[in-house]
């Protein structure tokens, strides 16, 4: 008899409309096993909203299942789109990984709050997730993105195969780049190689991560609770700057069990009335993050007649749900090493080393790899110092963790791009009017994808212009024609012009990749040393156990790609440290702080 099955394809369809100020849902059509359930209540009639539950026949996807939502928000209307429970990627032999995918459409006038339960993927299993909102200026949204570990009662921690997330936001209407893009995409099948033991990707510490993407005239107040919230929250573990007006305590019914990690990021958007703002949360606990998520939308309960999250708060304190602990991660033996190794050659993350090229292309790399290039690059953290103090990083096996996880994140997102402009400088100018168009929808792409970690943003714009200032004294006119199209007013961060350079000075794209790598994990560990978190002997070690975390970011980053050749580098870049993401953004609130970002 054959075990296998049919994989099924769900189908979604909604559209709120709005009647003389009262919302009513026009169509609500869906194929199994997706399927629509509206929401009645008298409260959210007489508010004059509508709201829908998103759920699923029994309860999650089978591997090789998939969904394709289709939302439509009109003309002052105003929908919420909840969940009736978290939602399962469950285990099965099939290999196949479960998609979703959703495509949602806002109104002018119109407000959207999609406030689903967590994602949470079982041990084994694979789950691809795309959401493209296209939202008009004068609209509103409120957006949760929301990953559990797992079933941690059944000691089952972060082991699932492969996750990947994106969320884009673009202009109704434009056919421009997304001007806001939110993406994570985590491989834990490296515990392979790396032994499962290790914590790859920093988030053994953390049971979910979260992101909230806000904008529009009705979240003002929502990024007000959530600056209250942030602001609380690091002041519980450090001192952090004054804030107008403001207190730095976080309310005491929320009754949180563990440490939440909130950090919020400012999208400044000049030419529209209102910048957005995505906040990264991560928690020891789902019951945390519903209760602060419960908090933070409390400002659209009125507009909706119902106050979302508050039927998932049960008890008056939210604790910590016991996990069944073998004594190492994942129920897995230990291993004695500290570090990965540096390369397998059976994973197809793992490089096979260094490619060993001769000329002037190794001579090149020196310099650009040389600390007294004067681009700034040590004077970022990557939120290596917001970790200390936040109390995330405190040993030295926490500082190993860190480290190897923001290089392998780095890598993942800044690769597409450093690639994207290298062969972007190697194509001949025959239009220049077309190259600097080339360049700045690249530059855009970047910012798009850099957005939502404001600090990680800044540094990449400081660090692209100093290269920039650095390449015109270095190059000379022998490259003008390149350099002039890359300009100021077109390009500002630092992947693609590090690509364009090194294309410049003859290094093929690996060489490029691998020198960039070590620049990111040289600046941590220097980052390190000056924070007195390691000894400037031990850092010696620690940077060259760090190479295997850039090459697996490197050759995840190439597999992205490939994936995604026909959509380009904004679909393949993607971070796969959540954790870190989350705790970056807080750097700015750091009364006394070392490094600017």
């Amino acid at each position: 008899m054959s075990l296998s099955r049919a994989v099924k394809h769900g189908i979604g369809r909604l559209t709120a409309s709005a009647d003389t100020k009262r919302t009513r849902l026009t169509q609500v059509s869906h194929k199994a096993p997706t399927r629509f359930v509206p929401v009645g209540k008298s409260s959210v009639d007489k508010a004059g909203a509508a709201i829908c539950a998103l759920s699923n026949y029994g309860g999650g996807m089978l591997q090789g299942d998939s969904s394709d939502l289709f939302i439509t928000v009109e003309k002052e209307a105003r929908l919420g789109i909840i969940t009736q429970g978290a939602s399962r990627i469950y285990s099965q032999r099939i290999p196949n990984e479960c998609q979703a995918n959703l495509h949602a459409t806002v109104e002018k006038d119109g407000l959207l709050v999609y406030a689903p339960d967590p994602c949470s993927l079982f041990a084994s299993s694979s789950f691809a997730q795309k959401q493209e909102f296209h939202i008009h200026p004068q609209s509103s949204v409120v957006l949760i993105d929301w990953f559990s570990s797992g079933r941690y009662r059944n000691a089952e921690h972060w082991a699932f195969d492969k996750l990947s997330s994106r969320t884009s936001l673009s202009w109704l209407g434009e056919s421009k780049p997304p001007f806001l893009q939110d993406s994570v995409s985590m491989d834990l099948r490296i515990r392979k190689t790396t032994g499962p033991d290790l914590d790859p990707l920093g988030v053994y510490n953390f049971h979910a991560f979260a992101s909230l993407i806000l904008y529009g005239k009705a979240t003002e107040e929502i990024q007000r609770q959530c600056e209250m919230l942030q602001d609380g929250l690091a002041a519980g573990s450090t001192r952090i700057r004054e804030r107008a007006g403001q207190e730095h305590v976080v309310p005491e019914h929320l009754r949180l069990a563990g440490q939440v990690c909130m950090g919020l990021s400012r999208v400044e958007l000049p030419d529209k009335e209102h910048d957005a703002h995505v906040v990264r949360f991560a928690a020891t606990t789902n019951e945390d993050l519903y209760r602060i998520f419960h908090q933070c939308l409390l400002p659209v309960g009125e507009a909706f007649g119902m106050d979302f999250y508050k039927e998932r708060i049960r008890a008056r304190q939210s604790e910590i749900p016991p996990m069944h602990v073998t004594g190492t991660v994942n129920g897995a033996s230990a291993t004695n090493s500290k570090y990965p190794p540096r390369e397998d050659p059976s994973s197809p993350l793992w490089s096979s080393g260094m490619a060993n090229h001769g000329g002037n292309a190794f001579w090149s790399a020196y310099m650009l790899a040389d600390s007294s290039i004067p681009t700034g690059s040590f004077a970022h953290s990557s939120g290596l110092e917001a970790a200390q103090q936040l109390g995330i990083v405190k040993t030295e096996d926490d500082l190993q963790t860190f480290i190897q996880a923001t290089t392998r994140s780095t890598m993942q997102v800044m690769t597409p791009f450093l690639i994207a402009g290298h062969r972007l400088a190697l194509e001949p100018i025959s239009d220049h009017e077309d190259e600097v168009s080339k360049w700045n929808e690249l530059d855009q792409q970047m910012q798009a994808v850099l957005a939502s970690n404001a600090p990680a943003c800044a540094a990449s714009a400081d660090q692209g212009k100093s290269l920039l200032r650095v390449a015109k004294q270095w190059l000379g006119e022998g490259s003008a024609g390149k350099l002039q199209a890359l300009g100021f007013d077109q390009c500002s961060h630092v992947a693609p012009i590090l690509g364009a350079v090194g294309a410049m000075l003859g290094l093929d794209e690996r060489q490029l990749c691998q020198m960039f790598g070590y620049c990111v994990a040289r600046d941590i560990v220097s980052a390190a040393v000056r924070l007195s978190l390691v000894g400037p002997l031990a850092s010696v070690r620690l940077l060259y156990e760090v190479q295997g975390a850039a090459e697996c970011g490197y050759n995840a980053s190439l597999l992205a790609m490939d994936e995604h050749a026909e959509e380009g580098p904004l679909a393949a870049a993607a971070g796969s440290a959540p954790i870190v993401d989350a705790v970056h953004p807080c750097h700015d609130l750091l009364q006394v702080r070392l490094f600017r970002t």
